[in-house]
């Protein structure tokens, strides 16, 4: 500028009357436009990234609120709704283990073993530490008889939660019918001292299963002193065994002691072996007695 002032004669207005300070105030007004269109752009950006984080927040309290939804109605029995509104949930947030977990079990439930495999996968995927999905995913195989993959999943489970009874029940359950007695005796024995309600009566099953009668009858005997319905249920186990065993004074007292109280208190699968090994029981007295019938 000094150098074009001297050039023009030294003063302004020789500058001004060559139109150099209007190019130049002209050149300031485009940086100034420019400026303000660099602020705006910037600001735009802003406005774009907010919308979209509060876009994306919606959507992901949206799914929120249908997973708690979903979730509810698969606890109450309502499957084919909480698979509905569990669809939803993962259609807003594709991430969503939870969702991928609940939906799983709301289709173990309905029978649709394939489709809870499916679910059960990308939960123990996305949480890979929660026990639930590898549960609910052994459960799965278990209703196809995977035993090997059903127990490797309980063991995940049970090293994640070590104080869940119900899953130490469950793989001792898996090894037995794997025909692993030892190891699932051990599992047992974890659920028993975790307080599982059904751990001596299970324990008595493997037993029973395993051949190993005398060490069933004490544990069903120890089942027995648990409450009123599992006394019922534990004599009339001991009687279907000891007539096994063929301790026939002794079946007779404990089936005798179930039978009148099997209305109440016995399940239909083994109130039938009752009846049956009742009435083999009124056949040998029949004969042992000339035709004497055993009273109702």
């Amino acid at each position: 500028y000094s150098r074009a002032l001297e050039d023009k004669g030294g003063t302004d207005d020789a500058l001004a009357s060559d139109g150099y300070l209007w190019d130049r105030g002209r050149l300031a007004g485009h940086v100034v436009i420019q400026a303000k269109k660099e602020v705006k752009a910037r600001q735009d950006q802003v406005r774009a990234r907010l919308r979209a984080w509060l876009s994306a927040w919606f959507r992901r309290k949206r799914a929120r609120d249908e997973l708690l939804q979903g979730t509810w109605q698969a606890m109450t029995g309502e499957y084919a709704k909480a698979v509905k509104t569990l669809s939803k949930a993962l259609k807003r947030d594709p991430h969503l283990g939870e969702a991928y977990l609940h939906r799983g079990i709301a289709y173990l439930e309905m029978d649709r073993v394939e489709e809870a495999l499916q679910d059960l996968d990308r939960a123990v995927k996305l949480l890979p530490q929660e026990p639930m999905a590898y549960y609910n995913r052994a459960l799965a195989w278990m209703a196809g008889q995977d035993w090997g993959r059903a127990e490797a999943d309980l063991e995940q489970a049970v090293d994640l939660a070590p104080e869940d009874a119900e899953a130490w029940n469950l793989l001792a359950i898996v090894r037995s019918q794997a025909g692993k007695v030892e190891e699932a005796l051990e599992a047992i024995e974890q659920a028993i001292a975790l307080g599982h309600p059904e751990g001596w009566r299970n324990r008595a099953i493997i037993l029973e299963e395993a051949g190993r009668l005398d060490e069933a009858l004490a544990a069903w005997e120890t089942y027995a002193r648990q409450g009123k319905r599992e006394a019922v249920y534990a004599r009339a186990r001991r009687g279907l065994l000891l007539w096994q065993m063929g301790r026939e004074a002794e079946a007779q007292e404990e089936v005798a002691w179930a039978w009148k109280r099997r209305r109440r208190w016995l399940d239909p699968f083994t109130w039938e072996r009752l009846r049956k090994v009742r009435r083999e029981m009124q056949r040998k007295a029949r004969t042992r007695w000339g035709g004497w019938r055993v009273r109702k």
